[in-house]
């Protein structure tokens, strides 16, 4: 894998555009023609065997940007993925499932009672008749 932690936190803040920075054992910084900033992680898949790469987030442009990640949260988030790796997981499927799995417990959240009544109280307005509103509370009601 190399050397890990080679860059600084000076390297990062004057990188230029269309940098490409190694800090080691995969994890990249990439700053693209407009400045834009990134982290990626670059590795071989234990599933595929092909190289993929993993974006680890946005990396800050300034000192004011606290939303972004800076150098240290880039290796923490690097770490995460070398540990992810040596489990022989592949990363990017391992970060899908729980999307997946967040967006299954999301739906479940909200039953379809509830889901129905917001659904007819945000569009009743715009039904004129008042018959019509009583016949969309009527059919999902039975």
């Amino acid at each position: 894998m190399g050397a890990l932690h080679v860059l600084t936190a000076l390297q990062v803040k004057n990188a230029g555009p269309g940098a490409k920075l190694s800090d080691g054992g995969g994890l990249r910084l990439d700053v693209d023609p407009r400045g834009g900033r990134s982290w990626v992680f670059r590795y071989k898949s234990p599933i595929s065997g092909k190289e993929r790469y993993m974006g680890l987030g946005a990396a800050p442009n300034s000192s004011a940007d606290a939303a972004r990640k800076s150098l240290a949260e880039a290796r923490e988030a690097a770490d995460r993925v070398r540990k992810l790796l040596r489990e022989g997981k592949d990363p990017i499927e391992h970060r899908n499932e729980l999307r997946t799995a967040a967006k299954v417990e999301a739906a479940k959240a909200i039953s379809f009672k509830d889901y129905a009544e917001q659904y007819i109280t945000t569009h009743e307005a715009g039904w004129k008749n008042p018959k019509h509103r009583q016949q969309w509370r009527n059919s999902l009601r039975d």
